[in-house]
């Protein structure tokens, strides 16, 4: 029955990599490469991502910058992908020894995962109340064997306790599989996300239900594994600005409520502004700058940064929207130096000819840009950025005096 779970190999991870006190993952030296008849795309080019418990971080860039790839591979989703990295640590799993089979006991219940199409994520055949019901079945079935699991490998019990533990976990498992029980887990998920009339609901089949509604019970089928980290790969690039602004505040109930840590990604900047607490900026594969929403809307640095400020629109504002000129690099053969260089009207020379490395600003903000260089010329931020600024400002003062509930 358990031949197929997390071995003790799982578990084993270098003593410099083990977890900081309060992390629940620590990403060390990510690379993730494709192959293609041209070569290889070097999708992620080394970077470090930490997460701590009840954390909200967001991985920001345009498409093709590598976040939804870097995630990716703490679910092993990346299929056919050449991946390396020093550590990949999940909460004290080695996701890097993680065997195919054994990505069953990982997915659900150690991380789980929110798509942008909600629609590609359900079944359009079954009704909403009978994938629900499986996915709480699955589930419990996947926690019992992790729970065994655990049980087993505790080397601080007898074997006569263990066996104790063991039938009781069973016995749990058996009652949570009663069929009133399991309606009731359902009602209980369906009214958290805020689904109204929800023994209606389960009745409808997914087609039924708006963009948002779907892109609820998705989120509802997520935490019925209670995860510890839950991964948010756009989840609201097709909903409209208030559906938006619904699913951004179902999912800071996610943190506040269940303390579960996230994962948001985003292309959008303005979106993760009242959302998270802390960014990484992704341009061709690499993290550019990251920092607190502080550091990185009121003091930012790398000029890929500054285009990304510049290009949110004011909803004040007539004037035409700014977007970033030219295109990203080619990722089979990307540049030697900035991979922003080509587009970034402040580069120098040295940018066109050496990778600049992850300079220290302050303890939570770092910026990989030659303009940081202590022998490197004074560069303004530029006078569009700093009126975004202005207005990010009086955005931040809000958000901190709606939650000090002043």
């Amino acid at each position: 029955m358990f031949d197929k779970s997390l071995k003790l190999s799982n578990y084993e991870i270098d003593k410099k990599y083990e977890l900081q006190k309060g992390n629940i993952l620590d990403v060390r030296n990510l690379k993730v490469s494709f192959k293609n008849k041209l070569g290889y795309v070097q999708a992620v080019r080394g970077i470090d991502i930490c997460l701590r418990k009840g954390e909200i971080i967001g991985l920001v860039g345009e498409s093709g910058s590598g976040k939804s790839v870097s995630v990716k591979s703490i679910l092993g989703f990346n299929e056919g992908s050449t991946t390396t990295a020093d550590c990949l640590n999940l909460n004290g799993i080695n996701i890097l020894t993680i065997e195919k089979n054994q990505w069953q006991f990982i997915r659900g219940t150690k991380v789980g995962y929110i798509p942008q199409d909600p629609l590609m994520a359900l079944d359009p055949t079954k009704k909403i109340k009978n994938q629900i019901i499986d996915a709480i079945k699955i589930t419990q079935k996947r926690k019992l064997n992790n729970k065994i699991f655990d049980i087993q490998r505790n080397t601080s019990i007898k074997d006569e306790e263990k066996f104790q533990q063991i039938n009781e976990a069973k016995a749990e498992y058996k009652k949570n599989m009663i069929k009133d029980n399991v309606h009731m887990r359902m009602m209980e998920i369906l009214s958290f996300i805020g689904i109204n009339n929800p023994e209606e609901a389960i009745e409808a089949y997914p087609h039924e239900f708006s963009g948002g509604m779907r892109q609820r019970i998705v989120i509802a089928m997520t935490i019925i594994g209670e995860p510890d980290v839950i991964i948010a790969d756009e989840p609201t690039t097709a909903l409209d600005v208030t559906i938006q602004a619904k699913v951004i505040d179902l999912i800071k109930k996610l943190r506040d409520t269940m303390g579960i840590s996230i994962i948001f990604i985003s292309h959008n900047i303005a979106l993760v502004a009242n959302l998270c607490d802390y960014l990484y900026i992704m341009y061709a594969g690499k993290i550019v700058e990251k920092g607190t929403i502080e550091d990185i809307f009121l003091r930012p640095k790398h000029p890929y940064t500054w285009a990304l400020i510049t290009s949110i629109p004011d909803e004040n504002s007539d004037d035409e929207l700014v977007s970033i000129p030219g295109t990203p690099p080619n990722m089979i053969s990307p540049p030697k130096g900035d991979a922003f260089a080509a587009r970034n009207k402040y580069a120098r020379k040295i940018d066109f000819e050496k990778q600049p490395p992850l300079f220290q600003v302050s303890q939570t903000h770092f910026a990989a840009t030659w303009l940081l260089h202590p022998d490197a010329p004074k560069q303004e931020i530029p006078s569009e950025v700093k009126n975004k600024i202005k207005i990010a400002k009086k955005s931040i003062l809000l958000k901190k005096e709606k939650q000090n509930g002043k």
